[in-house]
């Protein structure tokens, strides 16, 4: 709150200035926020957001209500430390803050926009961040590094606030917008002007206090629904190989490469068989006594005089004759290596 409140009083100082000041001084000051706090809480700032959380199970229900009064009471604080960086202002016109930052807005949007505009506005645009906050924390889903959620979050926020800022002044965030209207009244600002719109006529408030919470929690849902229910968990074979791979300590020529689905000669006749580290005990194996005497099978040792299977060589019968029997050796050992591997 400290750096929302911030850049809506140097936006209100500044005249004339550039309208995506406020944006993005707001972001990089909740990417901070996120970047200093979410080893230690989770960095939540917002009830929506943990509501909705707590929702698709990623904090508990216990915390919610502590956590809200906790975060409204940082929103006040917030709201409070920037008035007292920019309070030097009207004391050097011997005025209130009232008096000088005349737009309330530095603390909290006011519109005049529809009260049933602005509940539908911050519906939606808080259901959108709570989907992809979801999607941010599911390991299922694109397994978004832990150093890059925050800079997933300041988009998306940026986004909504670019697109949709209009309407409701982009709350999404109870803490964020009933925290500094609790500030602007301790600093003088009338009640009516902080919490009405309309000359008085809806309870604006309203809008940025219950509409969030609202649109976290269907965003949660709708995330289980549409998005989470369709993510599969890691089976046990791919864990089993997972711990296989560890074992290896990276050698890649300790992994077998076995076929998925064959004919496997080492059961009945005609069944397939789903090769898994429980079939894979009772393929046959070759015997130390047999690899003794695999290890005895004569090679052919003549020299090849330069020949390549790859590239060719000198065209005569002797090379021609040499290779022709160490391919056939070589064909003979692979096939009955097959056989009794059970491929």
């Amino acid at each position: 709150m400290f750096f929302v409140c911030g850049s809506g009083m140097q936006h209100f100082i500044q005249k004339g200035n550039d309208s995506m000041q406020p944006t993005l001084g707001q972001m990089f000051g909740l990417l901070a926020a996120i970047l200093i706090t979410g080893g230690a809480s989770g960095a939540h700032f917002n009830p929506a957001v943990t509501l909705g959380l707590a929702i698709v199970g990623e904090c508990k229900w216990a915390v919610l209500p502590l956590y809200s009064v906790c975060q409204l009471l940082g929103g006040y604080i917030g709201a409070g430390l920037a008035a007292a960086v920019y309070y030097w202002l009207p004391l050097s016109e011997e005025k209130s803050f009232s008096e000088y930052f005349t737009d309330a807005g530095v603390f909290s949007p006011i519109r005049d926009t529809p009260i049933g505009s602005g509940f539908l506005d911050q519906i939606l645009t808080t259901c959108i961040l709570m989907m992809t906050i979801a999607a941010c924390v599911d390991p299922r889903n694109m397994g978004v590094p832990k150093h890059l959620v925050g800079f997933y979050i300041i988009l998306t926020v940026s986004a909504i606030i670019m697109c949709f800022g209009e309407n409701a002044g982009a709350a999404l965030n109870p803490a964020r917008d009933l925290g500094p209207r609790l500030m602007a009244i301790t600093l003088g600002y009338n009640s009516t002007h902080i919490f009405m719109s309309n000359e008085g006529k809806d309870h604006w408030w309203t809008v940025g206090t219950f509409g969030p919470m609202i649109g976290g929690a269907l965003g949660s849902y709708l995330y289980i629904l549409l998005i989470g229910i369709h993510l599969d968990d890691a089976t046990d074979a791919e864990k089993t190989n997972e711990d296989d791979d560890n074992n290896n300590n990276g050698d890649w020529r300790a992994t077998q490469f076995v076929p998925k689905g064959v004919t496997n000669p080492g059961f009945p006749k005609d069944t397939v068989e789903e090769f898994s580290p429980q079939t894979m005990q009772n393929i046959p194996r070759l015997q130390p006594t047999q690899q003794s005497m695999m290890q005895n099978v004569p090679q052919n040792t003549t020299p090849h005089n330069g020949y390549s299977r790859y590239g060719g060589g000198h065209n005569n019968n002797n090379n021609n004759n040499a290779y022709n029997n160490y391919s056939s050796n070589n064909a003979n050992m692979r096939d009955d290596m097959r056989q009794r591997q059970g491929y």
